[in-house]
């Protein structure tokens, strides 16, 4: 009895050391193993030292020496999902294990601002116009926040930090001091302190200044000068040009047919005149009562002529109109030299407020031609 009990005992130790001696020639050998599916497909598992050990579909060994109730501690990740932590155990034969992470809920806020044209940077990125809605993970604190810059032309930046805990964010930008001028007509250019700067429309700022002068212009209308404050309690000011009447009754340069405005123009006498019937015939055309009212001087020796200067009246505006004659012997032959002279001026500007005036009152176009007609041999 003795010896087989010997005997028993003596075999067991020799497969035990047979057992051991296996794993010593065969470190490699397995006794078991668990194969991990997870999904999302994209999660990653860790040890329990934090080292990723796989993906989706990773197979876990244990070695031949593992207690058979062996357990491992593995964590699974993956963005937007809950995190979760599993124990797996070493039943020494193979199987499955599969987990389904649940998605995390994340928290939303959306952020309003006025203007509504406002762009909305995070991180340096543009991420909206006018609106935008911030996400916040699950886990962060309630008192988490983003923070975000909100710039909008004439407007001033703003950078405001959004909590998680907000809900609903609304942000308005604080208005620069700028107002709007716009002009009727709609081109007219527009001067601010003499410096061009538009036509139409223009924003004023008023960041470095209590006040700015605007000069308003625009060719048929009369210009315009204004004082515009900062207190102005308007935001857009709207400035109607009057229209020019004398602008309206006279020609340009190369409007008319005969280029008369300003310039001194020839006139050749007839051959067959005498010096006396070119006089009179000259002072009967321009004595006519629907060009001038007075003669300022009259020298029939030198054959100067001059017209006192005939003012006629606008709503906004003067233009006076003078007549000059003079002989001419640079040829050898008598010729007279005629001009007309136009001088503009706003309104009571009283006499240095007169101005040239590069255009011609359409009434006295014609009148060239009558002093031609009258003594002269040329055309104009």
């Amino acid at each position: 009895m003795v010896k087989k009990i010997l005997k028993k005992t003596t075999l067991l130790l020799l497969f035990s050391a047979f057992m051991q001696s296996c794993c010593l020639l065969m470190p490699r050998a397995r006794t078991s193993e668990v194969t991990v599916n997870v999904t999302p497909s994209n999660a990653c598992i860790y040890d329990y030292y934090g080292k990723l050990i796989g993906t989706d579909k990773t197979v876990i060994y244990w070695p031949c020496s593992s207690d058979k109730y062996a357990t491992r501690t593995i964590t699974i990740k993956a963005p937007g999902y809950r995190t979760q932590t599993q124990k797996i155990t070493n039943y020494r034969y193979n199987y499955t294990k599969t987990y389904n992470l649940e998605k995390k809920v994340d928290t939303h806020v959306k952020v309003s601002v006025t203007p509504s044209n406002a762009n909305i940077f995070f991180h340096g990125r543009n991420i909206g116009t006018g609106s935008c809605t911030l996400t916040y993970d699950e886990d962060d604190a309630s008192n988490s926040y983003h923070e975000i810059t909100c710039k909008a032309p004439y407007y001033y930046d703003k950078t405001v930090r959004v909590l998680k805990s907000d809900g609903y964010k609304k942000i308005t930008l604080d208005r620069k001091p700028i107002k709007t001028i716009v002009t009727v007509p709609s081109d007219a250019d527009i001067y601010i302190n003499n410096n061009h700067v538009a036509q139409g429309s223009y924003d004023i700022s008023f960041e470095n200044t209590d006040r700015v002068q605007i000069t308003l212009e625009k060719i048929g209308y009369e210009t315009a000068t204004y004082t515009l404050m900062k207190n102005d309690s308007r935001q857009t000011i709207t400035y109607k040009l009057e229209e020019d009447e004398a602008y309206a009754n006279s020609y340009g340069p190369g409007e008319a047919e005969v280029d008369f405005i300003n310039k001194w123009l020839e006139i050749i006498p007839r051959k067959n005149m005498s010096e006396d019937d070119v006089w009179r015939r000259m002072i009967a055309t321009i004595g006519n009562d629907e060009y001038f009212e007075q003669l300022d001087k009259t020298d029939k020796a030198s054959g100067w002529i001059r017209t006192f200067p005939q003012i006629h009246s606008y709503t906004k505006s003067d233009v006076r109109v003078t007549l000059e004659i003079k002989p001419d012997y640079s040829t050898g032959d008598l010729r007279y030299k005629v001009r007309l002279l136009f001088e503009k001026r706003k309104k009571d500007s009283g006499e240095e407020g007169w101005k040239k005036y590069d255009r011609g009152l359409k009434k006295y176009l014609k009148l060239y031609d009558e002093l031609i007609n009258s003594v002269g041999e040329n055309k104009l």
